[in-house]
Formats: C-alpha cells, structure tokens, sequence
C-alpha cells in the first residue's frame, strides 16, 4: 500500500486528485483486510451517521473560534494572529497512523504554493502530542505548521469531537494506534475530518465535514 503520496520534488504533471489517491487506499484496504475489521469501521461510520454529529459542526457563516495550540516545534501558533494577514485553511485531521489523513496533508502539501499565493494561511490540527506532529511533518515533508489539541477542546468548538465506539478503540489498540500515548489528553476522543476556510474578519466562508473518514474535499476546492 502506498502510505506516501506526494513528495516536494513532484511535478503538477505528477499530481493525482485527492479523490483518486482515497480510492486507491480503500480499494487495497478492502483487498487485504478481514472483512470482520472492515465491519467494525463501517459500525462505527454508521453510528456516527445515526448521532448525527457532523451536522453539529460549524456552519458557513457562524463565527470561528479562536485558538492558540503548539505547532510540531511547539511554538505557539494562534488563529488571530494568523488572519491579521489573511485568510485561514483548517485541516482538522485524525493522526499519523492513518493513512486517508496522511495523504490528505500530502496533497495540500503539493498545493502549499498556490495557498501562499492567495494569502491563505494553512493549518492542520490533531489531538496527536507536538512530538507524534513533528514526525508526521518530517515524515511526509510538511511545510505548513501541525497543530496539537490537547483534548480535542478546539475540535469540540467546532462542533467535531466525538468519542471512538469501544470496539473500534480496541481495534485501533490491536494494531498498535494507541490513543493515550499518541494523543495530547484525548484518550479516546477523536475529530472528525474536516475542513474549514475562514475570512480575515473570523467568519467561516465553507465547511466540510463527513462520518466517512475516508472522504475528503479536494483541497484545491479551497483554492476557487
């Protein structure tokens, strides 16, 4: 399974859709994993869908809360500061070990140039510890700052925290996603993918947000 997708010396040549790069991972995903575990995900999908949670995340046009979090070099990175000289891109994403998140944060990567050049400053958060971003940003050659949330508390301000049902937490346990360690105080709460695009004047201008961890926008929808 290809885990990374995009690198800094790629080419627009070389530059497949998100959409494209998702598909392929779902597809080896259910080639070669045991439908059992595939069932629990899908419960879990499933249940998030019945909670109705992403509903309850925040809309265009509602005001966006302001943050201040440690980026990978645990530097305070704070969203006020960032819209003084432009817009803001938030990539809320799940964690290194997940490989629909790492290669969404691959794409934007590709796309990093085009979002400077639209004044638009692109922040990615996750529960992970300043140290577990780090590697994720070394990793996977990210230049855009990996913010840590301690205990999903922006998330939640979003409207986007929710707890793992318990068998897919033992499931993540079973292959080594150790949540407690990975994650600043946020045992077992996660955010839900999503992606918001704020205005210089605090206000969300889109939003999305799916059940789905598999599905994601195209980050150069935000570049319209």
């Amino acid at each position: 399974m290809r885990w990374r997708g995009i690198s800094t010396e790629s080419t627009p040549d070389s530059y497949l859709p998100l959409a494209v790069q998702l598909q392929t991972i779902r597809e080896n995903t259910e080639k070669y994993v045991a439908p059992a575990t595939l069932a629990i995900h899908e419960r879990a999908i499933a249940q998030l869908r019945g909670e109705r949670i992403a509903e309850r995340a925040l809309q265009p046009g509602s005001p966006a809360p302001q943050f201040s979090l440690l980026d990978q070099h645990s530097t305070a990175i704070s969203s006020t500061g960032l819209l003084k000289s432009g817009k803001l891109a938030i990539v809320f994403f799940r964690g290194r070990w997940c490989p629909y998140c790492v290669t969404q944060l691959e794409s934007l990567q590709f796309l990093l140039p085009q979002f400077r050049e639209r004044n638009i400053h692109l922040v990615a958060i996750s529960p992970q510890k300043p140290h577990h971003n780090f590697l994720t940003a070394d990793q996977h050659k990210l230049r855009f700052p990996l913010l840590s949330d301690e205990g999903n508390a922006v998330a939640a301000q979003f409207g986007i925290r929710y707890t793992v049902p318990p068998e897919q937490a033992a499931l993540y346990r079973s292959v080594f996603v150790n949540l407690p360690h990975l994650n600043n105080n946020a045992p077992d709460t996660l955010p839900l993918p999503a992606t918001f695009l704020i205005s210089q004047n605090g206000i969300i201008e889109r939003a999305h947000t799916d059940p789905d961890f598999r599905v994601r926008p195209e980050p150069a929808d935000l570049l319209s």
